[in-house]
């Protein structure tokens, strides 16, 4: 468990920084004296044994701070976005909610009275219980949630055995490790797993301090940092000389693509090693990609022994260059989705787990991604990737998103949606550009200011599909450019 490692490293280092926010550390020794006040005051509330509790805490630290006090304490913990998740999520045994008097977040009483859920608000180890004897228990774990890019959230159980083997593929931190994890939250794999390795190393944990996310990069010995594409651009629009560059920092870009002209500006501004990392809640790390030429851009580089296969719908492995469906064993890692029966049996299937995403291999044993399954247009029958397509033209254009889909019309007839993220599209060029793909299909595009997104900037499609139709009128409607 990782609180054993905080313990240690507090123990052989205790002036080190586990957490540095805003310019101030939070040395191990302290770190390690937080979560022993806060398990004598969750124990002096009868907080131990078996359940699970809910953490409305968006203070990075703190957050972990009461997870990793109440999971010594034998509790599984998950933590929430806003007040509207409480009571969405299928939790059994729901002890209660927990969050801090100096954070607000509106609509929180109402909703945990809705769902029957006792609040507690509180600053850990700072309570009339902070002297209750606190026995070490069992590990109950957290729970992470998926971003719900289909629509839905699924909950991702990490147990001390699945948090043990996520951390085999993550042992490349030592104790000079500074990660950043900018405004991650801690439903999130990159808030959890990243920071859990690294306190395994005994390094440290960058969090954003300022009133500008990019305020974190002036930290002078940052060695690490993840952000999705959607932060990526936050961070380029600050002004020049906002922050140095760190030639010494590694980037990682996952969650999605950038423009070639967002990376050379990260080259430029924030570091010249910029990796492409392709992972997942549920698995982890799955390709790690350092960016040095075009092709590194679409081509990923998977991990090595992680046992990736791209096969078939008789789960046979496909030849090189044929399109399948991509799926990644999961050792001693999570087999299933929490308390989600049906989704564990769509998606964790003999030892795997089936991502929907749709790949292609070469030679060399590089991967191409082409969509995801649920993703596919029906072109008369013909299944095409619109991953390809998709980033054609948002590289072509600059788009920040383009998403495509397939539907029929009142008559039963099939069109092919395109979908830009943008002020307004170049309707005749797009066209073109998509016609020979989907001929003898309408092709209607139409555009977006800014498209539906998760928390953690991902497009969520279903709601771009279900906005296009209902309330976006198409600025063209014929037939596609080919016919």
């Amino acid at each position: 468990m990782i609180y054993d490692n905080i313990l240690k490293w507090a123990e052989q280092t205790p002036e080190r920084p586990a957490v540095t926010k805003g310019g101030r550390d939070l040395s191990y020794g302290a770190f390690a004296q937080a979560i022993e006040a806060a398990r004598r005051d969750f124990a002096g509330r009868g907080l131990t044994g078996e359940g699970v509790v809910v953490l409305a805490i968006g203070e990075i630290a703190w957050s972990w701070v009461c997870s990793l006090a109440l999971r010594s304490l034998g509790l599984t913990t998950i933590a929430i976005r806003s007040a509207a998740s409480v009571g969405e999520l299928p939790l059994p045994n729901v002890r209660c909610v927990v969050t801090m008097p100096s954070e607000d977040w509106p609509g929180l009483p109402q909703r945990c009275a809705e769902a029957g859920y006792s609040l507690l608000s509180l600053m850990p180890g700072q309570g009339a219980a902070g002297t209750a004897d606190a026995p070490r228990l069992r590990d109950g774990g957290h729970i992470l949630t998926t971003s719900g890019t289909t629509g839905t959230s699924k909950m991702v159980l990490y147990d001390a055995a699945a948090e043990a083997g996520a951390m085999r593929w993550l042992s490349k931190f030592d104790g000079d490790t500074m990660y950043h994890i900018f405004d991650f939250g801690a439903w999130t794999a990159a808030a959890f797993l990243g920071p859990s390795a690294v306190w395994q190393a005994g390094g440290g944990v960058i969090v954003s301090g300022g009133t500008e996310v990019h305020e974190a990069l002036r930290h002078p010995g940052g060695t690490d940092a993840i952000m999705l594409p959607h932060l990526l651009s936050r961070i380029l629009a600050a002004p020049e000389g906002s922050f140095p560059c760190n030639e010494k920092l590694c980037l990682y870009l996952s969650g999605g693509t950038v423009t070639m002209t967002q990376l050379e500006e990260a080259k430029r501004r924030i570091t010249p090693t910029v990796i492409n990392r392709l992972a997942s809640t549920e698995v982890g790390g799955i390709a790690s990609t350092l960016l040095e030429s075009p092709e590194d851009h679409k081509w990923h580089r998977l991990v090595p022994e992680r046992g990736v296969e791209i096969v078939d719908d008789d789960d046979a492995p496909v030849p090189v260059g044929q399109v399948g469906q991509m799926r990644i064993p999961t050792f001693d890692g999570p087999s299933g989705y929490y308390n989600d029966p049906d989704a564990t049996r769509r998606f964790f299937r003999h030892g795997y787990f089936y991502s929907g995403d749709l790949a292609v291999a070469r030679e060399d044993g590089r991967i191409a991604l082409q969509g995801r399954v649920t993703e596919v247009l029906n072109v008369q029958g013909s299944k095409i990737p619109p991953a390809p397509i998709e980033e054609q033209i948002r590289e072509e254009f600059g788009f920040s998103a383009v998403c495509l889909f397939s539907t029929q019309d009142d008559q039963g007839e099939e069109q092919v949606f395109a979908v830009v993220e943008s002020e307004k599209a170049p309707v005749h060029p797009i066209q073109l550009r998509i016609g020979g793909r989907v001929e003898e299909v309408e092709l209607k595009v139409c555009h977006m200011p800014a498209m539906p997104r998760t928390s953690t900037g991902k497009v969520i499609r279903e709601e771009v599909r279900r906005q296009a139709l209902a309330r976006f009128e198409p600025e063209l409607v014929g037939a596609s450019a080919a016919g």
